[in-house]
C-alpha cells in the first residue's frame, strides 16, 4: 500500500510534539545537530502510533517498547509525554490506546483531501510497475468521467481519455470495472438499453 502523506495539521502537531520532547530530554547538542535530534524524536513518536493495529488497539508499555525496538525506560518517557499531550490514553489495566484526538485529525483529512490526492501515489506506483497508463474514473449518469490519468513511460495503448472527459459507461475496460461494483438496479437499465440498440442494429442488417 502506498504511503499516505499526513494532513498538514497532523504533521505540524507531531513536529511540535517531537520538538517539545527533544527539548525536554536531549542533552545539549550543537546547533547543526538539533534538527536531526528533533526528527529522531518525531520518528519514535510515529513508530509508537503505528504500533497500534486493529487487532491490538491497546498495548502495555513493554509491548510498545518491543514493537518500536527501544528500551522500556526510553519508551516510557515518550509514552508519558504523548499521554500528557492527549495523544495516548492509559486504561485501567495499565495498557495504552490512541485517544479520540486521532478521530478529529482523521476528520480533517477526509474533509480536505480529494480522491485525486489520495489515489495519485498508488496510481504512480502502478504506472511505474506496469509501464502503462493508469487512470481513475467515476460514474456520472450513464457515463464515466476520468478524474485523473498518469503514465511514466510511453504506453503501448493510446491514452484516449484525459481528465475531465466523459465516455459512455458501456465503453472500455474501465466501465466494466465500475459497473461490476454498481448496484444491479442501476446497471440493468443501462445494459437493457444497450441490448435493444444492438438488437435493432442487427435486425436492420437482416436480408428482407
Amino acid at each position: 500500500m502506498a504511503h499516505r502523506e499526513p494532513h498538514q495539521d497532523e504533521k505540524q502537531a507531531v513536529l511540535e510534539l517531537g520538538w517539545r520532547f527533544s527539548q525536554r530530554y536531549m542533552i545539549a547538542e550543537p546547533r547543526h545537530r538539533r534538527q536531526s535530534v528533533v526528527m529522531r524524536a518525531v520518528q519514535r513518536i510515529l513508530a509508537i502510533f503505528e504500533s497500534f493495529t486493529a487487532d491490538r488497539s491497546s498495548l502495555t508499555l513493554q509491548e510498545i517498547a518491543d514493537r518500536i525496538e527501544l528500551p522500556k525506560s526510553t519508551t516510557f518517557r515518550i509514552v508519558q509525554s504523548l499521554e500528557k499531550a492527549g495523544y495516548l490514553v492509559r486504561l485501567e489495566d495499565q495498557k495504552y490506546c490512541l485517544s479520540f484526538r486521532f478521530t478529529r485529525l482523521a476528520g480533517l483529512v477526509r474533509s480536505t483531501l480529494g480522491i485525486r490526492e489520495i489515489a495519485r501515489p498508488i496510481m504512480l506506483e502502478l504506472a511505474q510497475a506496469t509501464e502503462d497508463t493508469v487512470s481513475i474514473h467515476t460514474v456520472s449518469g450513464r457515463n464515466r468521467v476520468c478524474i485523473d490519468a498518469i503514465a511514466t513511460a510511453p504506453s503501448q495503448l493510446p491514452n484516449v481519455v484525459q481528465p475531465g472527459e466523459q465516455v459512455p459507461l458501456l465503453a472500455g475496460s474501465a466501465s466494466k470495472v465500475l459497473m461490476a461494483f454498481m448496484p444491479k438496479p442501476q446497471v440493468t437499465p443501462i445494459v437493457s438499453t444497450r441490448m435493444r440498440v444492438i438488437a435493432a442494429h442487427r435486425s436492420s442488417r437482416l436480408p428482407r
